[in-house]
C-alpha cells in the first residue's frame, strides 16, 4: 500500500504530505487540485515501472502536459528547477520502504529524472544524482552519461539489486497503479479510444468483455463461498438504479442495436434488461441505457476483474449518479476494499483513491476507522503561496468517541454538516 506521499512543487501543490488508508476520498471544488494527487501517485508508479516517458504515463492515466507545466509556477516565487515526490509504502505493517524522486520540467518534450532514491526496510537499494550518476546496491556504478533521462533507475536495477520477494511484489503492485475515468461515449462505443490498459481500459473501451469475464468468474465459483458472494455484490451494482433486472454480454443483436451502429467483428455488446418492460422489448443496448447504469457497470467491472490493478484511482466517483446512488456506490467500494475477502484474494482491490464533488460520498466513510481517510481539498487564496492547493483531513476531535460525536452533532451526518458549512467547525 501507499502509506504516505510528500509532494513538492507539483502543479497547484506547493508542499503537502498526505497519509493514506485503504479507502481515500478527496472532496473539493473544480480545479482545487484533487486530480493532481492522483497524478502524483501515477508518476511515482510510472517511475517504479518503465519510467516517465509519455507512453508509460498515459498507461497510468496521467495527463500528458508539457513538462514545464508539471511544475508549480506561483506568482512571487522563482520558477523551480524540479518538482519532487516521496512515497512511503509497505509490504507489511513491520516492513516499510521509501521511494524519493525529482524531475526536471523544462522545455524538453518529456519529463527527465533529476534524482532517485529507493530504500527498502531501512537499507538503500539505489541512488541517482545528476552529478555522480547512479549506484545500485549489489551492482555496478553507472556514469551520468550512461543513464537514459526518461528511464527509471529501478527499471535497470530490478534485476541487479538485492531486494527480496515480498519487497519486489509490493513495488510491482505500486507500478501497476492507474487512474480510471470512464467516459459515456467510450462505454457506449460511440467514441473509440485505444486502451493502454486492458481489458477494461481507463475510459471503458472494453466494458462489455471485461464485465463478461467477471460474470463468468462469478458463475464458475458455484456454492456459497465468500469470494462468490463478494463478486455477486460487486456485480449487483447495476441494480442500484432500481430498474435494471439483469445484465448480459452477448453477440451484436440487430433487433436491439440501432441500425446506424457498426460493431466490429468479434466484439461483444452489453445488454441491460428493464424489469418494468414487456419481455419482448425489455433489453436495452449501451446506446439506449442511461449514463448512470453504464457507470455502475463500469465500476462493477473495475472492482471485480482479475486484471484490474490492486491499487487504483477512480476520478469523479460521483460520475453521472444522483446523490443517493453516490453514497450507496461508495459504500459498496468501501465494503469490498476493506473486507477480509479482499485481504485473502490480493487481486481484488486493496487500496483505492477517489475524488468527488458530491458531499453524500462522505456519508459512506467512517472517520473512526483508520482504513478510511477523507481530505477536503481547496485553493488557499490567502496563504503563501497564494492559490496553492491545501488538504484538510477530516478527523474526529482527539479523545472523542463515536457516541459522543453523534450527540455533539445532533445526529447530523457529514454531508449535512458540509452543506450547512459546519464541517470544519464540527471537527475542530
Amino acid at each position: 500500500m501507499f502509506r504516505r506521499l510528500h509532494i513538492e512543487r507539483f502543479r497547484s501543490i506547493h508542499d503537502a504530505t498526505l497519509d493514506f488508508g485503504r479507502v481515500n476520498l478527496f472532496i473539493g471544488g473544480n480545479g482545487a487540485g484533487k486530480s493532481n494527487v492522483l497524478e502524483a501517485l501515477g508518476i511515482v508508479s510510472a517511475a517504479l515501472g518503465r519510467g516517465v516517458d509519455a507512453v508509460t504515463l498515459a498507461q497510468r492515466g496521467v495527463r500528458l502536459s508539457r513538462p514545464n507545466l508539471f511544475k508549480s509556477s506561483f506568482r512571487g516565487y522563482d520558477h523551480p528547477l524540479t518538482f519532487g515526490l516521496e512515497a512511503d509504502f509497505a509490504e507489511s505493517d513491520e516492513r516499510a520502504s521509501t521511494y524519493k524522486c525529482a524531475f526536471y520540467g523544462g522545455k524538453d518534450a518529456e519529463l527527465r529524472f533529476h534524482t532517485e532514491k529507493l530504500t527498502v526496510d531501512g537499507a538503500d537499494v539505489l541512488t541517482r544524482t545528476p552529478r555522480y550518476g547512479a549506484r545500485i546496491h549489489g551492482g555496478p556504478a553507472i556514469k551520468p552519461e550512461r543513464l537514459e533521462p526518461e528511464r527509471s533507475l529501478w527499471d535497470i536495477a530490478s534485476q541487479l539489486a538485492s531486494v527480496d520477494g515480498p519487497a519486489l511484489d509490493v513495488i510491482d503492485t505500486l507500478a501497476h497503479y492507474a487512474i480510471f475515468s470512464p467516459q459515456t461515449a467510450v462505454m457506449r462505443g460511440v467514441a473509440r479510444v485505444e486502451s493502454p490498459l486492458l481489458p477494461l481500459g481507463l475510459s471503458g473501451s472494453g466494458l462489455a468483455r471485461c464485465l463478461g469475464d467477471v460474470i463468468d468468474a462469478h458463475n464458475a465459483l458455484g456454492g456459497r463461498s465468500k469470494l462468490r458472494r463478494r463478486l455477486g455484490r460487486i456485480l449487483d451494482l447495476w441494480a442500484l438504479t432500481g430498474w435494471t433486472a439483469d445484465v448480459e454480454v452477448d453477440e451484436p443483436d440487430p433487433e436491439i442495436l440501432p441500425k446506424s451502429v457498426n460493431v466490429a467483428a468479434g466484439e461483444l455488446v452489453l445488454y441491460f434488461r428493464d424489469r418494468f418492460m414487456r419481455s419482448d422489448r425489455s433489453y436495452l443496448s449501451p446506446y439506449d441505457a442511461s449514463e448512470g447504469t453504464l457507470y455502475l457497470a463500469f465500476v462493477g467491472a473495475l472492482m471485480g476483474h482479475r486484471n484490474t490493478p490492486p491499487i487504483f484511482a477512480l476520478d469523479n466517483v460521483d460520475g453521472t449518479l444522483n446523490p443517493a446512488l453516490v453514497r450507496r456506490l461508495v459504500e459498496q467500494i468501501v465494503a469490498t476494499v476493506c473486507s477480509t475477502t479482499a485481504r485473502k484474494h490480493p487481486w481484488l482491490p486493496q487500496q483505492v483513491f477517489l475524488t468527488t464533488h458530491n458531499p453524500t460520498a462522505l456519508d459512506a466513510l467512517d472517520l473512526f476507522d483508520p482504513d478510511h481517510r477523507v481530505y477536503i481539498v481547496y485553493r488557499d487564496t490567502g496563504g503563501k503561496p497564494a492559490g496553492a492547493t491545501r488538504f484538510y483531513r477530516l478527523q474526529p476531535p482527539p479523545g472523542m468517541t463515536r457516541d459522543e460525536w453523534v450527540v455533539a452533532q445532533s445526529g447530523l451526518n457529514l454531508s449535512e454538516l458540509w452543506i450547512q458549512g459546519r464541517i470544519r467547525e464540527a471537527l475542530g
